[in-house]
C-alpha cells in the first residue's frame, strides 16, 4: 500500500529532465519523513493496511513540501 505522497504542481514548461530534477529532493524527504515515522513506531503495515498511531489510515498520508523562496527576474529598465 502507498503510506504516503508528496505533491508537486506540474508546469508547462517542465520538461521530464527540469520534472526529474525537481522531483528528486522531494522524494528524499519524503523517504525520510516516512522512515522517521515508522522508526518512531508512529506508521506500520498491518496485512494490506497502513495504521497511523494505531488506526487504519483511510488515505495515504499527504507530506508538506517543502516552501521555496520565488525569485523575480528583475524588470528591465
Amino acid at each position: 500500500p502507498v503510506i504516503a505522497y508528496i505533491a508537486m504542481p506540474v508546469r508547462k514548461s517542465d520538461t521530464p529532465e527540469r520534472l526529474a530534477k525537481r522531483l528528486l529532493p522531494l522524494e528524499h524527504q519524503l523517504l525520510v519523513t516516512v522512515v522517521g515515522l515508522i522508526a518512531a513506531g508512529r506508521v506500520r503495515l498491518e496485512a494490506d493496511s497502513v495504521l497511523v498511531d494505531g488506526e487504519a489510515a483511510s488515505a495515504p498520508l499527504q507530506v508538506a513540501a517543502p516552501r521555496t523562496t520565488v525569485r523575480r527576474r528583475p524588470t528591465p529598465r
